[in-house]
């Protein structure tokens, strides 16, 4: 039986060409913020359709009601993920991405399904997978392990967002140890 948060779309994502100017366009078009940022993401035995990868990226991190807001920037043009949908010089919608329960077999039930893992790796405790079902949703699936550092982060994140002034420091540090 497949989990409620399972099917609980945690976060929206776009690959963007300057990750700077695209907080700054967020905040002011579609008022959001702050962002957390990590201009270098570093991610643990990062691997693209299952060969290991020297991707660099840079990441920010906003709340937009119980949605989150991801906007990437890619550092190096290597083969990646973020590449398969976003040619370099575009920016768009890539993935979503949800918690599983059971990180393994969610990862099975996709595969099962057809669809590959696009990039996979783990970032601190949490491993996670990019599942590629552009030929079916038009976007990436990220899966998230459902780990508690990355839940308390996140609601930390949310916490900030909520409360925002809509001017005060609108863009941030990491996005994994936010601050208020």
């Amino acid at each position: 039986m497949l989990s409620l948060s399972n099917r609980t779309i945690v976060q929206n994502a776009w690959v963007v060409n300057d990750l700077e100017e695209a907080m700054t366009r967020w905040t002011r078009v579609f008022g959001i913020g702050p962002f957390f940022c990590n201009p270098d993401i570093r991610v643990s035995d990062p691997r693209y359709r299952g060969q290991p990868t020297e991707l660099r990226f840079a990441g920010a991190i906003a709340q937009a009601g119980s949605v989150q807001v991801e906007l990437i920037q890619v550092l190096n043009e290597v083969p990646s993920c973020y590449r398969d949908l976003v040619p370099a010089g575009r920016e768009a919608m890539h993935h979503i991405a949800v918690f599983a329960d059971d990180f393994d077999a969610e990862v099975a039930r996709y595969t099962a399904q057809g669809f590959p893992v696009a990039f996979s790796g783990a970032n601190r405790d949490m491993r996670f997978a990019y599942m590629d079902t552009s030929s079916a949703l038009g976007v990436m699936v990220e899966i998230l392990e459902d780990v508690e550092s990355v839940r308390t982060a996140f609601a930390n994140i949310k916490a900030v967002c909520d409360t925002w002034d809509g001017v005060t420091d609108p863009i941030r540090g990491s996005a994994m140890r936010p601050t208020a």
